[in-house]
């Protein structure tokens, strides 16, 4: 088995014109598409269309191919089918190495007024030309894929020497002469192949927990939650079943089996892996300079235009004061605490706890209809991707410690295999990854500072039952106290922890993910309670040493499933995505900031019981 990448170069003959997703200089209408570096490209869907676009031709023309393009290229779902079906072959954007020349050059175009033989008033259109009529340019790229043996590598090269070969043109404006295509080279020299031994010796993890870190070589988008039907605004944060579902699909692809799962019953020695694949934990992975940033708390509060302060400790809530200067004098002014959802921004205190700032990409892409030639109705849609940064890498970490321990070494050594190809196929514009680094976590324990502990949500989590609480209308205080007495239970039945205080918030996740996952019940999306979520909980009496080994088994390996939640949705990846061996209910324990960042209340401030 081998990871192959084919370097491939396109030779196009100008005037040629990729028209970007955004705004160009002024009075510019069809800017060049440009990178997050800077580079001209030729997107990667594009040449993927079109090489598909051309496997349908020549079949129609008599021409015979051994495996069938949707094996290579993959195809759209029927209707009120949710599952993919991605092809296994993928490219990487075509970039021109060569700077554009400056100032740019434009091309005129206009709409004629047939009525009147001339230019229709307003309808003038401004293109950027940075390559000359009857010059070439040449576009490099990459495409990459998991092949069985060097047979079948040059099966696909062959292949794609005859799909390049038909294609005539890419761009805009084809039918006026634009972006004439005048041949591709597949670099025989410059192929990558990567074997993946099938004999693989068992090798002990360094530890049962692993931070690992990783940077992406492209754009990736891990779509949020919708805000429109056509935009997928892209995450820079990369949910740990997106980790773990790219690995299962490289190794399904690299084994030819996409009629089959990740379980017992691949073909040896990935068996073992197959078998305990579902135990493996994957944490999400945030960017990162030198250490893993923090979600701020959502007990942060604001007084005017002040810094941040921290209200997770007090026990009744208070007005502060803003200072206003009026006439050149500096007056406090009593002031109510403006919590993260009224910010008008939080930059400050994300750069705080860590967060890097990463540039975004926008990408606007269609539907083709093959016959006429263009894009589809209603089949317009937007990828917002995060671009990779230089300095800044993505660092999660993998928990072994649910693998059987007579397995674990037999695991660790397929896992370490397909890290270290780094995480290909990443989110929906299938970026690649460098290798990921690997070390063993440092592990603290946790003790209470002045008794509570103070958990901070890192990633959403299960913990209400919304159909519960709209059936008792329950205050929201009382379902998180229950939720946390039940979670907290030993093995006599009594409760470790009670809950003192929350600031929380919630959000419902429905739509694809509730239709793909919950095909076999009545839709209903799934509520979860959101990072970055407060929950002040105290030791109960009696039961404290069981409540210290407790929170750190939650720190260590995420929060418990409640009850309802493993009744209605279960705890298979197959039925519920929001699982903790996918990185959901991670916490983070007794942050500083709670202490350090204190509010202090002024001098005769008025005090309310938090509501």
């Amino acid at each position: 088995m081998k990871f192959a990448e084919i370097p491939i170069v396109l030779t196009l003959q100008g005037p040629i014109l990729t028209e970007a997703s955004t705004a160009g200089d002024p009075g510019i209408d069809s800017p060049f598409a440009r990178n997050y570096q800077g580079q001209l490209y030729i997107p990667f869907s594009l040449v993927k269309g079109k090489l598909k676009e051309a496997w349908a031709e020549l079949v129609g023309a008599g021409i015979s191919f051994p495996s069938s393009p949707q094996k290579w290229f993959g195809s759209k779902p029927g209707e009120g089918v949710w599952d993919p079906l991605r092809g296994r072959l993928h490219f990487t954007d075509f970039a021109h190495v060569e700077a554009p020349a400056k100032p740019r050059k434009t091309s005129t175009g206009i709409k004629m007024d047939h009525a009147r033989k001339s230019a229709e008033e307003g309808a003038i259109q401004i293109m950027e030309r940075p390559f000359e009529a009857g010059g070439q340019a040449e576009f490099g790229g990459i495409c990459w894929f998991f092949a069985k043996d060097d047979a079948e590598i040059d099966a696909v090269m062959k292949d794609l020497g005859l799909l390049l070969s038909w294609l005539t043109s890419l761009g805009a404006d084809r039918t006026i002469g634009f972006g004439r295509f005048l041949g591709a080279r597949l670099a025989e020299t410059g192929l990558s192949t990567k074997e993946v031994s099938a004999k693989l010796v068992p090798e002990s993890p360094p530890a049962e927990s692993l931070d690992f870190s990783f940077t992406p070589l492209e754009p990736f988008c891990i779509a949020q939650k919708h805000l429109t039907r056509y935009l997928f605004e892209g995450s820079e944060v990369i949910p740990g079943g997106a980790l773990k579902g790219t690995l299962a699909s490289m190794l399904l692809e690299m084994l030819d089996g996409k009629g089959f799962e990740v379980d017992k019953n691949l073909p040896p020695p990935w068996n073992v892996l197959g078998e305990h694949f579902r135990e493996i934990r994957f944490t999400h992975a945030f960017p990162s300079g030198e250490s893993r940033p923090i979600v701020p708390p959502l007990s942060l509060v604001k007084f005017g235009n002040a810094k941040a302060k921290d209200v997770a400790l007090h026990e009744k809530w208070f007005l502060g004061e803003k200072i206003l200067e009026n006439d050149g004098k500096r007056e406090a002014q009593p002031c109510a605490p403006a919590f993260q959802i009224d910010w008008k921004d939080d930059s400050d205190v994300k750069e705080h706890f860590g967060w890097p700032k990463l540039a975004r990409e926008l990408r606007v892409r269609h539907e083709h209809d093959p016959e006429k030639r263009r894009a589809m109705d209603e089949q317009l849609f937007a990828y917002e991707s995060v671009a990779p940064k230089d300095g800044v890498a993505w660092r999660a970490s993998v928990d072994l410690s649910k693998v059987d321990a007579t397995s674990r070494s037999q695991v660790w050594a397929c896992l370490k295999v397909l890290l270290g190809l780094g995480f290909n196929g990443l989110g929906k514009t299938k970026a690649r990854t460098g290798p990921v680094n690997c070390e063993a976590c440092s592990s603290k324990g946790v003790e209470p500072k002045d008794d509570p502990f103070v958990v901070t949500l890192q990633t959403p989590a299960f913990l209400c039952d919304p159909i519960e609480a709209a059936k008792t209308s329950v205050p929201l205080f009382d379902l998180y106290k229950a939720v946390w007495s039940d979670l907290s239970k030993d093995s006599s039945g009594n409760p470790a922890l009670e809950l003192v205080r929350f600031f929380a918030r919630q959000s419902l996740e429905g739509g694809y993910l509730g239709q793909r996952f919950g095909k076999h019940r009545p839709y209903n999306p799934f509520f979860l309670t959101s990072p970055g979520s407060v929950f002040v909980l105290q030791p109960v009496k009696g039961n404290e040493a069981n409540a210290t080994e407790l929170v750190k088994k939650w720190r260590d390996h995420g929060l418990d499933l409640p009850k309802w939640v493993k009744d209605r949705y279960g705890d298979s990846w197959k039925t519920n995505p929001f699982l903790p061996k996918n990185g959901y209910g991670e916490i983070a324990v007794n942050l500083p900031c709670h202490w350090e960042l204190k509010a202090e209340k002024p001098v005769g401030a008025k005090e309310a019981a938090h509501g």
